[in-house]
C-alpha cells in the first residue's frame, strides 16, 4: 500500500524546481523590469533627457538615467549573489533601459530579460549545452527588436519632417 518514497521526493523536487525555475525566468524579470525600468528609469529620465526624436541626441540624454538604473540594478543583484556578477549586471541594466527608452513598451526590455534568465536558469540545470539554444533565441529575438526599432525611428522621423516641414 503507499507509494515508494523515494519517488515521491523525486517528483516533489522536480515540482521545486519547475516553480524555482519559472520563478526566477519570468516573476523575478516582470517585478524588476516594472520596478527598474518602469518606475526608476522613468523617474530618472526627466532630470536628464530632451524630446529631440533623433535617436542619437535622445540617447545621449537619457545615457546618465540608463547608467544610474544599470548601477542600481547592478547593485540590487550583488546583494543577493556574487559581487562578480556586477560586471555582467551594469551593462544589462543599462542595455534594457535603452530597449525600453527606444522602443517605448516595458514589455521588450522584460521579453530580453527573460530570456537571459531561462538561458542562466538551463544552464544552471543541464550544464553549458542547455544554453546554447536559448542563446541563439535571445541573439535572434534582438537582433528582430533592434531592427523594428530602427524601422520605428525611422518611421517617426518621416512623420515628423511631414507634420513640420522646413
Amino acid at each position: 500500500f503507499g507509494t515508494d518514497p523515494a519517488a515521491a521526493s523525486s517528483s516533489a523536487s522536480v515540482g521545486y524546481t519547475v516553480i524555482k525555475r519559472f520563478g526566477s525566468s519570468v516573476l523575478t524579470p516582470l517585478v524588476e523590469e516594472i520596478g527598474g525600468r518602469w518606475l526608476l528609469y522613468r523617474g530618472l529620465r526627466p532630470l536628464t533627457a530632451n524630446n529631440d526624436t533623433s535617436m542619437g541626441k535622445r540617447l545621449a540624454t537619457v545615457a546618465p538615467a540608463a547608467v544610474i538604473s544599470g548601477v542600481l540594478f547592478a547593485l540590487g543583484h550583488y546583494l543577493v549573489s556574487s559581487p562578480e556578477r556586477i560586471i555582467l549586471t551594469v551593462p544589462m541594466g543599462v542595455i534594457l533601459a535603452v530597449t525600453y527608452e527606444l522602443s517605448g513598451r516595458i514589455w521588450v526590455p522584460f521579453a530580453i530579460h527573460t530570456f537571459i534568465n531561462l538561458q542562466s536558469n538551463l544552464t544552471a540545470e543541464f550544464g553549458p549545452s542547455g544554453r546554447y539554444p536559448v542563446l541563439l533565441l535571445i541573439i535572434a529575438l534582438s537582433v528582430t527588436m533592434l531592427v523594428s526599432l530602427m524601422r520605428n525611428d525611422n518611421d517617426l522621423r518621416q512623420r515628423n519632417s511631414r507634420a513640420h516641414p522646413l
